[in-house]
């Protein structure tokens, strides 16, 4: 993703990070955008590039290591896995033994039809839900 010669690597590590802008742009991260769209997408570019930024104050990642891994396109690789974790996430099928209703408030308003679908198959059996 970024390309340096090796007299940057020498730089302030922060100088090199990229704006989430540029990494939004690069190819490998923009074909993820379909699939969680921009505004999380811009989310997980922001808190990588933060986890980097607190290795660089914790000492534990210089210029060069930096740079090794813009070269490696690390970066673009952690935003994958942020994405294949979100993608986990979700209702996951299980048995309610307890015969409890979780939340009575989850019928009281209109569902758009894209998440209906998933919804139902969801309801054909047991699932574990979890309302924030």
């Amino acid at each position: 993703m970024c390309a340096m010669s090796s007299g940057q690597t020498d730089a302030n590590p922060y100088r090199l990070l990229p704006k989430v802008d540029a990494v939004l742009r690069a190819p490998r991260v923009a074909a993820l955008e379909e699939e969680v769209g921009a505004t999380l997408l811009a989310r997980f570019v922001g808190d990588v590039l933060d986890e980097w930024r607190a290795a660089i104050a914790a000492g534990e990642m210089d210029a060069a290591a930096l740079a090794t891994r813009l070269e490696a396109d690390q970066l673009s690789a952690a935003v994958e896995r942020k994405v294949r974790e979100e993608r986990g996430r979700g209702v996951v099928r299980a048995i309610n033994a307890a015969g409890v209703v979780m939340h009575t408030g989850l019928g009281r308003s209109p569902v758009h039809p894209d998440v209906a679908a998933p919804m139902a198959a969801a309801a054909a059996g047991n699932c574990v839900l979890e309302v924030d």
